[in-house]
């Protein structure tokens, strides 16, 4: 999976208006491999912390937390 998300993405448009591969996947493959090389340069915690920063999951709590209603338990995840 990783090698057809790194090869869709440096593949070349055969036109103006084609598209190589969603640019959603183009973000989350990034985020994938500075993942897979934080594994043996960072802490554990270092690692947890940057899967929650680059994967998006604390944009996605925050999200949710908003769109229910439940501005109380913000703060709690913001200090993660």
């Amino acid at each position: 999976m990783r090698q057809l998300i790194t090869e869709k993405s440096a593949a070349i448009p055969k036109d103006l208006f084609s598209v190589t591969i969603h640019e959603g996947m183009k973000k989350a493959g990034k985020a994938f491999e500075k993942l897979i090389g934080d594994v043996a340069n960072v802490t554990l915690q270092q690692l947890f912390e940057n899967i929650i920063r680059e994967a998006g999951v604390l944009t996605a709590l925050c999200k949710a937390m908003i769109s229910i209603g439940n501005y109380r338990c913000l703060p709690v995840y913001l200090i993660l």
